[in-house]
């Protein structure tokens, strides 16, 4: 921790400048300005410990800041304003906002130019990630007043007597109450919130007071801010590279209570090395714009020594993942440095996009800080032992040491971190000193990096307390609040086992996987701002999709649908992998494609491949190779993509959900009587369709199948002659077959198909 007090009251007093606006909007303070609003409360929750704060976000306006008594500290706060308010688009001109009506607008909405913009409704952060963005939607004072009063009712619980646990308590406090508040509407339109300018406003006035900026620097900067050439920052950017072959390289044995546990241990990874960057530089989690799937951003001061900090983290996540991953996987890390005039929104995006290729190069060159001479033969190897050790159970690889389950040390450790997580409401983050010596499960490695975390029932470890998927943190003495996607099913009392999740199955008892991702997201981060990739609207981007994979997520999988079926095995960043009956996925893939497409104003799309397991001993990694090949499938075979590959055939969703209508009606048929022999004709049927296609035979024999479905509704009385004149009507289209009726034959025939038969 950055013991140093004028740092601690440059990136306090920067957190809550413009907390005054939030105060201004409920009407309460009439004519009183928003920096005066900001020190009164300031002085009213930090208190006197403080002072230096209050005099700060009083004067971070020019030309007061000119006259106030430190001006180091007040031009901080302006240039640091300045860099993080340039996402800002003006009103037409003549136009002004209302600051007390005008919501938020909804960023996805801004995505495709021509797009009606929807707004988010004025509220606190929801717990279960439902977001529902509309038109016409208002704010409101007696809407601003409500949360406004339940925000400083819980500031007032704050840590004021120590800095860190302060601010991870302001920001989470502000991540609650002002993540839908606009953060300017006067002279400007937004799509960012109170939140994230705030955030990345005390991100940068971290670095400009690290860099050893005086006053005059400050000033000269102002000035000169759209042209100058001084770097003011770096922007840090990490990547784990592996994620797919070390997740998935599990047996069937044990692989579910392993998978979680692996996934998690991916998630913790970037943030243990994100928090090892923020201790080299003695900064606040302000700094880390990004932290998720498998990548994280953070901003550093433009010290001279940077480079150098930088290079010895990587240095020593190269030495932990080699030693125990054996090149497996690997984190590759890349900065960019920023001028003050790369923060305005047309210029932030191409420093981003530079970032995004040195990370490509640093991920071919993986462990090169490594290839000195005295360790080539550790990068290369050979590894191992030697002679013929038995092999773990769970992920294969050569164990000399087992526990009693046949298992490595490092599968054990993963076995456990997902029973931790099952029965955990608190994740606990420590900084430790770093360990050395052989790892041999997953917390060793963490500790190498210098952090520690614990998954409890209760907060019982000495650390930073986040509550998990709640909100209430403050009442409870914890430092913030953390949305993580965990649910798995439950069995007696234990995770359940892929045998029990297959017996949850229609028809055929088969588990099977789920693979989800967002379409065209690198390209979306690309072009799909236009102009305003600034830096505070790709961390509100990117905040939300995270924030839709993990609480959104969560949620549904706890509803009574999926609670006992749906195995989460990761779910976070922007994509999804899940285990559950394979009846069950292609209704748990169109909920949450719907509500993604709802949630990000319909400017967003998914694709999903589900594989079905052929045996219920069938390697998990295997299965999620099929399944990722399967949405591959979805995404290559039309430009629009917005897909799924389920049981051979790539649909629309829409015509999936039009295959289930059909399929439930021959279910339903067949269960009342309709000879099961209707699935063989009607695939013979479509067999003669290609080869009328293919030219192998003159044409499609049409009146065979309507004179099949003649003869069955002749034999047949009542509710089941219509039911078969509806499905005739289904069928047949036109002089041809319905284009999805492969999938609805083969769908129909697992639901209706038992163990025992497919044997």
């Amino acid at each position: 921790m950055n013991n140093d007090r004028e740092f601690q009251t440059a990136v306090l007093a920067a957190l809550l400048h413009d907390i005054g606006k939030f105060a201004q909007r409920t009407g309460r303070h009439s004519g009183r300005s928003h920096p005066e609003l900001s020190s009164w409360f300031v002085s009213e929750n930090l208190g006197k410990e403080w002072a230096d704060v209050v005099t700060g976000v009083g004067y971070h306006h020019l030309p007061a800041a000119l006259s106030a008594q430190n001006q180091r500290l007040t031009l901080t706060l302006v240039l640091a304003d300045w860099l993080s308010s340039g996402e800002r688009r003006p009103l037409p001109e003549g136009e002004t906002g209302g600051p007390a009506d005008d919501a938020l607008i909804s960023i996805f909405s801004q995505l495709r130019d021509g797009s009606p913009a929807t707004r988010y409704p004025l509220c606190a952060l929801p717990e279960d990630g439902k977001l529902e963005p509309g038109s016409g939607i208002v704010s409101g004072r007696a809407n601003y007043q409500s949360l406004w009063d339940s925000f400083t009712d819980e500031c007032r619980a704050v840590r004021r007597d120590d800095f860190q646990a302060l601010m991870d308590q302001l920001l989470a406090l502000l991540e609650k109450y002002t993540v839908f508040v606009p953060s300017a509407a006067w002279k400007s339109e937004t799509d960012i919130s109170l939140y994230h300018h705030l955030k990345s406003t005390a991100a940068i006035a971290s670095c400009l007071h690290l860099d050893g900026l005086d006053a005059a620097d400050l000033n000269f900067l102002l000035n000169d801010f759209e042209t100058s050439e001084r770097t003011i920052a770096w922007l840090v950017g990490g990547d784990v590279s592996g994620i797919q072959g070390f997740i998935y390289n599990l047996t069937s044995k044990g692989a579910l209570k392993a998978l979680r546990g692996r996934s998690l241990y991916l998630q913790l990874l970037p943030e243990a090395i994100a928090g090892r960057i923020l201790d080299e530089f003695g900064l606040t989690r302000a700094n880390i714009v990004y932290c998720g799937g498998g990548h994280f951003y953070m901003l550093v001061p433009a010290t001279p020594d940077a480079g150098a900090k930088l290079s010895a983290v990587a240095a020593d996540v190269d030495e932990a993942l080699l030693e125990v991953h054996r090149g497996r996987l690997s984190v590759a890390l890349a900065m960019q440095e920023l001028r003050t005039r790369d923060f305005l929104r047309v210029s932030f995006g191409s420093a981003w996009d530079t970032l995004h290729n040195r990370l490509g190069r640093e991920k071919k060159r993986r462990f090169h800080g490594l290839f000195a001479a005295a360790s080539v033969d550790r990068v290369l190897g050979p590894h191992g032992k030697g002679g013929e050790p038995s092999a773990c159970t769970v992920c294969g690889e050569e164990a000399a040491e087992r526990d009693t389950e046949d298992r490595c040390p490092m599968c054990a450790s993963f076995a456990d971190l997902s029973a931790d997580l099952t029965r955990a409401t608190v994740l606990i983050e420590s900084r430790v000193d770093r360990a050395t010596g052989e790892p041999r499960g997953w917390r060793d490695v963490i500790t190498a990096l210098g952090r520690e975390y614990w998954f409890e029932p209760a907060a019982g470890h000495r650390g930073s307390v986040f509550a998990l998927n709640t909100t209430d943190f403050v009442a409870r003495g914890f430092d913030g609040f953390r949305f993580l996607a965990k649910h798995v099913p439950q069995v007696n009392g234990r995770t359940a086992e892929l045998s029990d999740i297959a017996e949850q199955a229609n028809g055929l008892k088969r588990w099977g996987v789920l693979r989800v991702d967002v379409d065209d997201l690198g390209e979306t981060f690309k072009t799909g701002l236009g102009k305003d990739r600034s830096f505070s609207r790709l961390s509100m981007l990117s905040y939300l999709l995270s924030y839709f994979f993990s609480a959104r997520i969560q949620a549904i999988t706890q509803e009574d649908d999926y609670k006992d079926r749906i195995y989460l095995a990761y779910s976070g960043g922007d994509d999804l992998f899940a285990i559950g009956p394979w009846s069950a996925l292609p209704d748990f893939a169109r909920r949450i494609r719907d509500e993604f497409r709802s949630f990000t104003s319909d400017q967003l799309t998914l694709s999903a491949g589900i594989f079905v397991a052929p045996s219920e001993k069938f390697p998990v990694y295997e299965a999620a190779d099929k399944a990722g090949k399967a949405e591959d499938a979805a995404k290559s075979r039309h430009a629009a993509k917005d897909r799924v590959s389920f049981l051979g055939s790539v649909v629309t969703w829409a015509e999936l959900a039009e295959a289930r209508k059909v399929r439930e009606r021959l279910i339903g048929l067949i269960e009342s009587g309709l000879p099961r022999s209707i699935l063989g004709f009607l695939g013979s049927s479509l067999s003669q369709q290609q080869e009328a296609r293919d030219g192998k035979i003159p044409m499609y024999p049409v009146w065979r199948l309507l004179y099949a479905f003649k003869r069955l509704k002749s034999r047949s009385r009542g509710e089941i002659a219509g039911g078969i004149e509806e499905l005739e009507h289904q069928v047949v289209v036109g002089n041809g077959l319905h284009p999805q009726l492969d999938l609805i034959i083969r769908w129909a025939e697992f639901e209706i198909t038992t163990n025992k038969e497919s044997q």
